[in-house]
């Protein structure tokens, strides 16, 4: 028995010794952030044995700095983080109450209601309602509702749609889905597949899955790009691909149930460490697919979250997967396999079971993948991350979505993990308020996957046609499997591909762009990472002065860590001291995640050439920070109380409060019927605290109300800027550009530039202390 396991086996005994029983102890979730290898393998060592303390890992360890989220049961809440503690593993509880939440978060959910009432209610609503299928896609529902949806919408559009089952569940669901394509009969056309609901407890993808369908439904015949992909493509659609654990997840808001993972498989039995015979129901489908089966990131153990089952495909779930690609009306037809997962925010492509193992077209995958990501983050500015599950996750095998690479031959495979990201808290249990954003942003980044499924068959719509001459030449190297003219170690070791063959790095250009920024053109990294880290500087600023220390020649370099091992030591050199004189801006988390750090002249030679023999990837984001910093105060040097000219207001350098206020006085003045200033309030040094009110020439009544404000934090000064730059476009355009006069005119604007005028007035003059500066830079 290793250490760990008998240190929480000790506190185990203790609780259930010393701990009387309480009416109500709550799951708790706790977020727990491992700083070094050490603190890794011990997370590591509780994730193999979470069933022996049901525990419940939500996100499972992947690297240093990498935050795990770990539900534990009541009779673990006090000696779990008596165990983290006795480890030295950094941890937050961020559900204090599992069921709490559960309950305020799907509260529309109501099981007793539909198990006594709800088919008497639906049979009257089909009685009476001639409007056409309908769903509400802003509650989460049951998968009744799912199959009297699709049945709906077959009946109603039976020229393009077709309900299948394409199997039968262990408790005898059938597992169903809807083929649209017009005429849904021509099954010769290419194919998009999509699933949702392959793990339980993750509500949201299958709402989003019944999305898709709703948009390709309602909007055929108005909309010309729907049109046009029900008329060139079939969508194959599975909704809900497990529904017996979908609707075990609703049979109980008990956090057990509620965020069951697997299927509803029968019992299996083994004995423990101890001897103790222990059976469990359920297997993780997406571990159960033929594709390096029981390798990595699954368990023999049936109680296991990610058991894999007693054989490849054993599952009828993954069966009727298998089956229905590789049918003969389907095989070879289907360029797009998308299966829908929370949570995360990753845009994932194939291969899972290892890192730095990649398909042969990965740049194809990786392309069309950014593409999306970017296209969804243009609707609400929701970011995702690209890349395979094992580099951006961890390893797992088994997973649909290298299965339906490898075996089946889609070309266009992604695995995505929707809303929320990691740095929310709230995991699976997603606010119902966030399903219709949540389905809209994915449905416009599965657009742009149908088009290149649609650009690949020449069948393209003209107006959403893409073109990309920087994938000219990808098919000529393969990828991911060592031979000759291939490259395995894809991600950080480009000196490995030029070995094989020179040539390789130009031409897989593109992919090195976005994976390995040292490869980027110098001058475009210099002009968009100075900005960024101009902002830093900003916050540092008037520090700097008020101690007379000189950045003269003091460079930043801006670090991108690819592996653990890189992280660690970046992580030793911020924590345990260097040889260098460091100044750590951005300090290191996780693979991936941005290092700054000044370094002084006198060390900034041997700081990069060690940089550089840890194959770590880099840039000089600022050669001087002296001068950057100059360039930086142009403009905030004014005096507070200076005499201003109102007429004079740049937008291209940082202001101060007076200039501010003497530009929205004058902006006031001159159009009093849609600007109006008003004091909300005064600060501890009497300043005021001013809101500019816009509105339109036009009044319609009452009108909704937009709030926006900005320097909430003193030493943010791009905030308020941007604000300021808001109101003058606002008040600027209002003449010329119909859309801004709209918003003036049917809605009030009510916009704080300042909300902390103190502090940014005082973040501007002298801090007066050296150890501000470490407080200042992050």
């Amino acid at each position: 028995m290793n250490a760990v396991v008998a240190v929480v086996v000790l506190f185990v005994i203790d609780a259930a010794i010393t701990e009387p029983l309480a009416t109500h102890r709550p799951f708790q979730v706790f977020r727990i952030y491992p700083a070094n290898e050490e603190q890794l393998q011990t997370v590591n060592e509780l994730y193999s044995n979470a069933t022996e303390y049901q525990l419940d890992f939500w996100k499972a360890p992947r690297g240093v700095g990498s935050a795990v989220d770990v539900m534990a049961p009541p009779d673990m809440i006090d000696t779990f983080p008596l165990l983290l503690n006795s480890s030295g593993l950094p941890y937050e509880i961020t559900i204090a109450d599992v069921e709490k939440l559960i309950e305020i978060r799907e509260k529309s959910t109501d099981k007793t209601n539909e198990a006594q009432g709800g088919r008497l209610s639906a049979f009257f609503r089909r009685l009476h309602d001639t409007s056409g299928p309908t769903y509400n896609f802003h509650e989460y529902g049951s998968y009744a509702q799912m199959q009297r949806y699709l049945r709906a919408i077959e009946r109603a559009y039976p020229k393009f749609t077709n309900v299948v089952s394409i199997g039968k569940t262990h408790e005898g669901r059938s597992i169903d889905a809807i083929i649209i394509g017009n005429p849904v009969k021509d099954n010769s056309k290419r194919a998009v597949w999509v699933d949702g609901g392959i793990h339980a407890r993750e509500w949201a993808a299958p709402h989003t899955a019944l999305y898709f369908i709703n948009e390709l439904v309602t909007k055929y015949g108005e909309d010309s790009q729907i049109t046009h992909y029900v008329d060139t493509l079939n969508w194959i659609i599975v909704p809900c691909l497990n529904p017996d654990g979908y609707e075990h997840t609703r049979s109980s808001r008990n956090p057990n149930t509620r965020l069951w993972r697997k299927n509803r498989s029968p019992q299996l039995c083994r004995s423990d460490r101890w001897g103790r015979r222990k059976c469990c129901k359920g297997v993780d489908l997406n571990r159960n697919f033929a594709f390096h089966w029981r390798e990595t990131g699954s368990s023999d153990d049936p109680c296991s979250e990610v058991f894999h089952g007693v054989r490849a495909f054993s599952e009828p779930e993954s069966k009727a997967v298998r089956d229905m690609l590789m049918s003969r009306t389907w095989f070879g037809k289907i360029d797009a396999f998308i299966t829908l997962h929370t949570y995360s925010q990753i845009w994932i492509h194939p291969y899972g079971h290892q890192r730095d193992s990649y398909p042969g077209d990965v740049n194809d995958l990786f392309q069309v993948g950014k593409s999306a990501a970017e296209a969804l983050t243009s609707l609400y500015g929701t970011r995702y991350i690209v890349g395979s599950g094992a580099d951006t996750l961890y390893p797992a095998s088994g997973g649909s979505d290298d299965w339906a690479k490898e075996t089946a031959g889609v070309k266009y495979v992604y695995l995505l993990e929707l809303r929320p990201d990691e740095r929310q808290w709230d995991g699976f249990i997603l606010d119902e308020r966030e399903l219709v954003p949540t389905a809209r942003e994915t449905w416009v980044g599965v657009k742009v996957v149908a088009d290149a499924v649609l650009q690949r068959s020449g069948q393209s719509l003209a107006v959403r046609r893409r073109t990309n001459t920087r994938l000219s030449g990808v098919d000529t190297f393969r990828f991911g499997n060592g031979t000759a003219g291939s490259c395995y170690d894809l991600r950080f070791a480009c000196k490995k591909w030029v070995r094989n063959d020179e040539k390789l790095c130009d031409n897989v250009r593109y992919f090195m762009r976005e994976q390995r920024s040292v490869l980027l053109d110098q001058s475009d990294v210099m002009r968009v990472d100075t900005l960024v880290v101009f902002l830093i500087v900003a916050a540092v600023l008037s520090t700097v002065q008020s101690l007379g220390k000189s950045f003269k020649d003091y460079k930043l370099i801006r670090i991108t860590p690819r592996t653990y091992e890189q992280v660690t030591y970046l992580r030793e050199l911020w924590l345990a001291g260097s040889p260098y004189e460091l100044d750590f801006w951005q300090p290191p988390s996780h693979v991936e995640a941005l290092v700054d750090i000044a370094v002084s002249p006198s060390n900034a030679e041997a700081f990069i050439g060690d940089v550089r023999a840890k194959d770590l990837s880099y840039i000089v984001a600022i050669q001087d920070l002296d001068q950057a910093i100059r360039n930086e105060t142009v403009g905030s040097d004014t005096p507070e109380g200076a005499q201003l000219d109102p007429n004079v207001y740049r937008f291209d350098r940082y202001n101060r409060l007076a200039q501010m206020e003497s530009y929205l006085k004058k902006l006031e003045s001159d159009n009093p019927d849609r600007v109006q200033l008003i004091t909300i309030g005064q600060t501890h040094e009497k300043r005021p605290l001013t809101v500019v009110k816009l509105s339109g020439r036009h009044s319609f009544g009452e009108k909704p109300a937009i709030w926006i404000d900005g320097g909430i934090h003193a030493r943010e000064w791009i905030a308020p800027a941007t604000v300021m730059y808001f109101i003058q476009q606002l008040e600027k355009l209002y003449a010329t550009d119909p859309v801004i006069q709209s918003m003036l005119d049917q809605l009030d604007w009510y916009i704080l530039p300042v909300m902390n005028p103190d502090g940014y007035e005082y973040s501007h003059t002298s801090v007066g202390s050296v150890n501000a500066l470490s407080v200042i830079s992050y």
